[in-house]
């Protein structure tokens, strides 16, 4: 895999993108964004490569959220 000066962008698709929805309350959604670390670089074939990945909810669009779990599925495709 080889990544040359290209920014690792995460795409969001469709209606309702980066949002966490409530486990039981149909409607009730926090929004989110994610990070990657490193943004770029260039890695050889054959060698292993950490690709952090982290996710972040603002205190403002949290702080009057209904009490209970969130979640959502966040797919990753690398590609060389």
């Amino acid at each position: 895999m080889c990544i040359r000066d290209r920014r690792l962008v995460v795409q969001a698709k469709g209606p309702g993108a980066l949002r966490l929805h409530h486990e039981t309350l149909p409607g009730a959604y926090l929004p989110y964004s994610l990070s990657l670390s490193p943004e770029r670089g260039t890695v050889p074939k054959n060698d292993a490569v950490t690709l952090s990945i982290t996710g972040r909810v603002k205190g403002t669009d949290y702080q009057d959220a209904a009490m209970g779990g969130y979640a959502d599925t966040v797919v990753i495709t690398l590609m060389p």
